[in-house]
């Protein structure tokens, strides 16, 4: 849970910034709970959303502007090759699995573990300023196919998206490509 309640103390400044802003905590299991509560403490209600599990987790991708992925659990690859997969920004802490998988500044975007302060920053800055994540979207896509294990979205890895812990940031509940501060 550590991770996630880094998550939610950088949602915390983000959302001043972003108040239409979502951050979706994606999945089940025995921390969602505590997560639940933590963002119910922290005034975060309603900006913090926790829906579950999704069978279209591709569909729940494509609606995101980008994914956010702090050290929490071990699916987390997935998560992460189905989003360069189709082109999604990812912003994920430093460890050895996220380093392996991203180029700092050319696939995403890496930030120290453990520095929601740094986490929030980066966030901010992909909704501030697209333009600088949008060019990351073909080196990651490309680097797709070098990347074990495969997901779903890359076929030759069975689905686990089920079991996954993710985190989809949107600045609206636009699609992605629509970015603004107000809805649609």
């Amino acid at each position: 849970s550590g991770g996630l309640r880094l998550l939610v103390q950088a949602w915390e400044r983000v959302s001043k910034k972003w108040p239409f802003a979502r951050l979706w905590i994606l999945g089940d299991g025995p921390l969602r709970e505590e997560v639940f509560r933590h963002v119910s403490t922290v005034g975060l209600s309603g900006r913090v959303l926790l829906p579950g599990t999704f069978d279209d987790l591709q569909g729940v991708l494509e609606a995101a502007d980008l994914l956010v992925l702090p050290a929490t659990a071990q699916e987390e690859p997935v998560a992460l090759l189905e989003s360069m997969a189709i082109g999604l920004p990812v912003i994920a802490s430093r460890s050895p699995g996220h380093d392996a998988m991203i180029v700092d500044g050319e696939t995403g975007r890496l930030v120290p573990d453990e520095d929601p302060a740094a986490l929030a920053n980066a966030i901010l800055d992909a909704f501030d300023n697209p333009q600088r994540t949008e060019p990351m979207a073909p080196p990651a896509i490309e680097n797709i196919p070098q990347l074990q294990p495969q997901s779903p979205v890359c076929p030759q890895h069975p689905d686990t998206s089920r079991r996954q812990t993710s985190s989809l940031a949107g600045t609206t509940p636009c699609p992605r490509g629509s970015r603004s501060t107000s809805p649609c």
